[in-house]
């Protein structure tokens, strides 16, 4: 993402009005996601200065002052964040979503552009399900050349863990419904097509048996749903009954995928994150400003683990939790609140935009996935999908200003 950054950077710079088919300079002018982009960078900045060792002594982590004890080194460096390192890494994937997304919001105000990107999202997510139906049906249990060493028996696509493809499917899945609810010549030709993928899509989210990520894609599926009820007065023949198909499978789906009492279950995977939960508001009470620094929940949770806990988690099953615990509660709130502007600003678009369903009202109902799900798990904080949120907001976000404003939003 750094190097397609740059490229577009040097071909903006290069670039003239003369040659408006290959001029890349922004279309959308920084003022008009000011304060979404302001957030963001001041929650990306804190998280850079909480790896520095130039902060006060005093805002370092209580863990450096114990292993300097330990050590015997007076001297011995710290910094505000327990492990500096997965700091770096978490900077660095945060200032890679920015890039997709502000990419993502430049390309994204040619209609041409945005719709194709969302047929390939289509596309490649319901070819992972593929891959990942017949990985799980076929018995070869496999992630590419690895073996599958956990999840046996339930579909993943490429993943290990069948939440994080659930919400990635998902995603994919209000993809395809757009495509199938869109009305244009050239779409309602390739309806079947769509309509195909969105089945495909459908028996991975099944099989995946991931409660609480079909949950959450119902929840995004009846987003899409109200915005295009609430758009559109009379809808094709064919738009109804992929409406109707996908309002009745999710839920069906989710009914007929589980195994014994589904309420008993779900009751001990919350039991078991409720534990979870009370030490990530343990931590946070312990450093509420300053955080632990990124990436570094499982460390910091360690001392507080019940000796009687077999699993290690490491992470705390909760986006809105760990990032608290990590950037400390005034930037984790900074980081979320960009993106709900955002989220605003795709709202707003969806209302106003005469196409139904247009790429707003897509990127809301992927951003209720996405929310509902970091709920109970963390998605969010695996680069696929995260970067593939950020490629759906970028569009959405791009597409909700009218189409009569001009393409370029200087």
């Amino acid at each position: 993402m750094a190097l397609l950054a740059l490229i577009w950077a040097a071909a903006s710079f290069f670039g003239t009005r003369a040659n408006v088919g290959a001029r890349l300079w922004p279309l959308v002018a920084p003022w008009r996601i000011g304060l979404p982009l302001l957030l963001y960078s001041l929650a990306l900045a804190w998280a850079l200065l909480q790896l520095w060792p130039g902060m006060p002594a005093a805002w370092h982590h209580p863990a450096w002052a114990t292993a300097a004890a330990v050590l015997g080194q007076e001297n011995l460096p710290g910094s505000i964040s327990l492990t500096p390192g997965s700091g770096m890494d978490g900077f660095a994937k945060l200032l890679g979503y920015g890039l997709i997304f502000l990419l993502a919001l430049q390309f994204g105000r040619s209609s041409r552009f945005a719709w194709a990107a969302l047929r390939a999202v289509a596309g490649f997510t319901a070819l992972l399900a593929l891959y990942g139906l017949v990985n799980a049906l076929s018995g070869a249990e496999r992630i590419g050349w690895l073996e599958k060493w956990a999840y046996r028996g339930m579909v993943t696509g490429s993943f290990v863990n069948p939440n994080h493809f659930s919400t990635w499917a998902g995603f994919g899945l209000i993809a395809a419904l757009a495509l199938v609810l869109r009305d244009d010549p050239g779409e309602r030709r390739l309806r079947p097509y769509w309509l195909a993928l969105l089945v495909i899509l459908l028996a991975g989210l099944a099989l995946s048996f991931s409660r609480a990520g079909m949950a959450a894609v119902a929840l995004g599926v009846l987003m899409l749903l109200a915005g295009v009820v609430l758009r559109r007065r009379g809808w094709p023949g064919v738009g109804r009954l992929g409406v109707v198909a996908a309002a009745l499978a999710l839920p069906a789906l989710f009914l007929l995928t589980g195994e014994g009492d589904m309420g008993e279950r779900a009751a001990s995977a919350l039991g078991h994150r409720g534990q979870i939960y009370a030490m990530a508001l343990e931590l946070i009470a312990e450093r509420p400003w300053l955080g632990s620094g990124l990436g570094s929940f499982s460390d910091a949770s360690a001392k507080l683990r019940p000796i009687g806990m077999v699993l290690i988690w490491g992470e705390a099953h909760n986006v809105y939790l760990e990032l608290m615990v990590d950037l400390g509660v005034p930037a984790a709130l900074s980081l979320l609140l960009a993106q709900a502007l955002m989220l605003w600003r795709c709202l707003e678009g969806a209302l106003q935009r005469q196409s139904v369903p247009g790429l707003s009202l897509v990127a809301l109902a992927a951003g209720v996935i996405a929310a509902a799900h970091s709920l109970l798990d963390f998605s969010l904080q695996i680069p696929a999908v995260a970067a593939l949120w950020a490629l759906l907001l970028g569009l959405g976000v791009a597409q909700s200003w009218s189409a009569r404003q001009g393409r370029y939003l200087a």
